[in-house]
């Protein structure tokens, strides 16, 4: 085994490990233990990111690798249009973002969620320009997008809806934390690069498929004379093939890694919400959106997509979920069942485990930002 080789397979053993066995589980294990929630939280969020790092890196150099020979200008060119489709997301994401949804500024009788934003904004001390918008669909859930230039929370109407105002606070609170700490810039810059190899792995099945085709086509029209050059076609079609499949299996291991870091992130919003509110409604509001959105699924009124999607990161909650029944705090099992390692999201269990946890440790120490009355 090369040297390339050995790099590859230890940087996607090490996402797809840290991911599944070690950032979720020694989070709730280490808070169980009594360790600081804030000081835990905020150190799995580097622990995170840091042990994604060589996972990102090993499918970088393993695209690099299977698609020619690894020379430093190879290396540098593919950080460069890294770097320039990183700047380019983050720039276009909110506009993408808020046009696709359709969303739009609060309308006539949905002043009171205009007024409880600006509320959550003073309880927060955020000084900096966030617009709110709405859009209209059943599907209970809200996100955040931003970059330096514009900054946005999203609200379905649905949720507005669903929940109670003490909740929807709660969910503000929640979206104002992704833009607080940044998520944004962060979610984009650690799921550029594979969500980039899984892109080139698409297009190279595609391609595979066809020269198949093409070559398929093109056999029944010539001369056995001629079936030699179509053979060829057939080889170059199925390695084609080969090459996309691993390449979309390479970024979806390193995925792994970046899903554990989404999931970090996720209770940090939480707490920031806590701080915020001085109580734990988030939990309630979780509560009442997944068994909203469950039920949508059933009657078939919301599609359901299985697969661990980074653009679902910032929503409050994913449009998928895993049945975590038998989850249980006193094995680590139970522990890498609540921290759903293969979801952008923590199960809601973990959340309300985190958030309850964080809201006892803050009301030990009076540090509640707006208290509850």
């Amino acid at each position: 085994m090369d040297l390339i080789s050995t790099l590859v397979i230890a940087g996607i053993a090490t996402s797809v490990l840290s991911g599944i066995l070690l950032v979720g589980p020694l989070v709730y294990w280490l808070i169980s233990r009594g360790y600081s929630v804030s000081r835990v939280v905020r150190g799995a969020t580097f622990l995170a990111a840091l042990l994604a790092i060589p996972g990102l890196l090993a499918v970088a150099l393993f695209a690099l690798a299977i698609l020619g020979p690894v020379s430093p200008a190879r290396l540098a060119g593919l950080a460069a249009v890294l770097l320039a489709l990183f700047a380019a997301q983050y720039l276009a994401a909110p506009y993408l973002v808020l046009y696709t949804s359709r969303a739009r500024r609060p309308g006539a009788g949905e002043e009171w969620v205009a007024e409880l934003f600006e509320e959550v904004r003073r309880s927060s001390g955020y000084t900096g320009n966030v617009e709110l918008y709405i859009v209209d669909t059943p599907v209970p859930n809200a996100f955040a997008v931003g970059n330096v230039f514009k900054k946005a929370v999203v609200v379905h109407s649905g949720l507005l809806t669903e929940l109670d105002r003490g909740e929807v606070k709660a969910v503000l609170a929640h979206e104002l934390g992704h833009i607080a700490n940044r998520d944004n810039a962060y979610m984009i810059a650690v799921s550029l690069t594979p969500f980039f190899v899984y892109a080139v792995g698409l297009l190279s099945i595609f391609l595979g498929m066809s020269i198949i085709m093409s070559a398929a086509g093109g056999a029944q029209r010539q001369s056995r004379g001629a079936q030699s050059g179509v053979l060829v076609e057939l080889a170059i079609g199925a390695a084609a093939i080969s090459v996309g499949l691993l390449l979309a299996a390479a970024s979806y291991l390193a995925n792994i890694g970046v899903l554990a870091f989404s999931r970090v992130r996720e209770h940090l919003a939480d707490m920031y919400s806590v701080r915020v509110t001085g109580g734990t409604e988030i939990v309630q509001a979780l509560e009442k959106i997944e068994r909203a959105v469950k039920a949508m699924m059933e009657s078939g009124k919301a599609r359901s997509r299985l697969e661990p999607s980074i653009k679902k990161a910032l929503h409050i909650i994913p449009m998928a979920y895993g049945e975590l029944a038998g989850a249980s705090l006193l094995s680590i099992i139970g522990f890498i069942m609540m921290s759903s390692p293969l979801s952008t999201h923590p199960s809601v269990e973990a959340r309300a485990y985190v958030v309850s946890s964080y809201y006892r440790e803050l009301a030990s120490k009076r540090l509640y930002i707006h208290p509850k009355a």
